[in-house]
Formats: C-alpha cells, structure tokens, sequence
C-alpha cells in the first residue's frame, strides 16, 4: 500500500513571558489531531530574537525539546536563550524509537533548574511535520 503524506509547517513566536515560564509550562505548537492520528515532527528550528537585554538562564541540566527532539547538550540550550544577538539552531528528532501517542498536541518545552530571568526577546520556533492516520 501506498500512502502520500502532505509535509506541513507551522510558526509560533514565543512572548518574552512564555520564555521566561517555560520549564513550568510548554507550549502548544501543533493541536491535537483527532482520534486515530499522530504528529510525526521532522525538523524544528528555534531562532531567539534578541530584543533589548539578553536572558539569564542561571543553574544547570537546561533542555529544551519538541517531541522527541531535543538540545543536545545543557551549553546549547543556554547558549540560544541567552544569546545577545539573533541565534538559531535546528532540531531533529532521535534516530532512536520514539512512541508517537495519538490524538496528542506537539508542544515545546524546556527542563532544568530554575527559569530563565531578565532578558525581552522572543522565540520563533518553526516546525515541519506530517499527520498519519493509525487507523487505516
């Protein structure tokens, strides 16, 4: 059997405020799709628009991830955060299993100790993705 996928995208811009929340709360990039569907995620790109003074992101252990996709190391996900210029960096899903849960949003998100603080820019945060349907 043959299926045809449609690669779709989408474009969120993160408030300073969300930045500055988003160990306790993620964000919603992709709705859920419905009953019997799947968000597959193929790429990201995370571009911090550095407004008028840069984030501190104080403490260790930071990640930030959409899906199964995450920062590689704590120094990268600080590194974007606190960056005093425009920085982008590219996320890709593991090459390792990942369960896709179905009927289920894909979010942003970040862990670690502690939120960033100070700092005014933004996050725009783009994603390219398919839906498959499980059921057929």
């Amino acid at each position: 059997m043959e299926y045809e996928h449609k690669i779709l995208f989408t474009e969120v811009e993160l408030t300073s405020a969300q930045i500055k929340a988003l160990v306790a709360t993620d964000v919603t990039l992709v709705a859920a799709p419905g009953a019997g569907k799947v968000i597959v995620p193929l790429f990201s790109t995370l571009t911090l628009k550095y407004g008028t003074a840069a984030y501190a992101w104080a403490n260790t252990d930071h990640a930030i991830a959409i899906g199964s996709a995450s920062t590689d190391s704590d120094a990268e996900a600080q590194a974007l955060i606190e960056s005093v210029d425009n920085h982008t960096i590219v996320l890709r899903p593991s090459v390792d299993s990942a369960e896709l849960a179905t009927n289920t949003a894909l979010a942003i998100s970040a862990s670690g100790t502690g939120e960033p603080t100070t700092g005014d820019g933004t996050l725009l945060v783009k994603v390219a993705y398919y839906v498959i349907d499980v059921t057929e």
